[in-house]
């Protein structure tokens, strides 16, 4: 990653800790309460960075504000504090969202998306998800791609022509950035060279990176990221999307011992991988 590179952001530019060494980052969802897996993820991260000397961030991905609440980052601040987990950069509290929120850079989205309009690869797509899912092809299951549809808030979604897979949406709807633009442009702009997450995201680790090699000066493609296991119970992926966690969790001394064992597990196989990775 070329270190004299200046992100193209704010607040962000104006307040990382700049320095020389590993950047990683925590990102949680306020869209419920923090979970077990959370929790986990969150011990991970933090136990790499202290292994590596990596400069932690906290980014709180609040873009999807019809989900978000205050009760939900209140949970983030809560739960981060009982860890005992450190960050050099981000937000200190739910006050502090007005300055960190994701809404601030709607503009340096849309700039991304520009960029990607230009690669003549994105369009405005009019088909349902109904449609996408019913649809075994990789691009758009009607004939969007040759429409020159104009984009209409609550009529169509931007997405990218990608060979190979069905073509990620990059603009919903609703008129909001989606998850897989705002993460690669937050990750960039955060100078972010390590990315932990669950294996669930693995899917979306791949349309990242090809985003990325798309978006001049992008350099998600070049950050190592992790993917761990997924804590489950009974059965099922501990997740605000499975309604893993309605409340609240009660922080105990043995849930403590219990998400503390299996993050140590978990961050013993990463930074196994990471030593491989950098040996190479």
């Amino acid at each position: 990653m070329d270190s004299t590179r200046v992100p193209l952001c704010s607040p962000f530019a104006a307040n990382i800790s700049y320095a020389p060494r590993v950047r990683t980052r925590l990102a949680p969802t306020p869209s419920g309460f923090v979970h077990e897996g959370n929790l986990v993820n969150f011990l991970v991260i933090a136990r790499l960075a202290a292994t590596f000397d990596a400069a932690v961030a906290l980014r709180i991905d609040d873009i999807d504000q019809a989900r978000v609440r205050d009760a939900y980052i209140d949970d983030v601040f809560r739960v981060l504090t009982w860890l005992e987990i450190p960050w050099t950069d981000g937000p200190r509290s739910t006050a502090d969202m007005a300055q960190w929120t994701q809404h601030q850079r709607l503009d340096r989205y849309q700039r991304a998306r520009e960029e990607l309009w230009m690669t003549g690869l994105a369009y405005h797509c009019t088909c349902s998800r109904t449609q996408w899912n019913a649809f075994t092809g990789d691009s758009c299951p009607g004939e969007c791609r040759q429409g020159n549809h104009a984009f209409q808030v609550g009529r169509t979604a931007t997405r990218l022509h990608l060979d190979g897979i069905p073509d990620p949406i990059i603009w919903r709807r609703d008129d909001l950035p989606a998850y897989h633009l705002t993460s690669i442009v937050d990750d960039c702009d955060g100078r972010i060279d390590l990315v932990v997450r669950g294996e669930d995201l693995a899917s979306s680790t791949d349309v990242q990176r090809r985003i990325s090699h798309l978006l001049p000066g992008n350099t998600f493609h070049q950050a190592h990221v992790l993917h761990h296991p997924l804590v489950t119970s009974e059965g099922r992926k501990l997740s605000k999307s499975a309604g893993a966690q309605a409340s609240p969790l009660t922080l105990s001394h043995e849930l403590r011992a219990t998400v503390s064992d299996v993050a140590a597990t978990y961050s013993a196989s990463a930074q196994a991988d990471l030593l491989r990775s950098r040996e190479c």
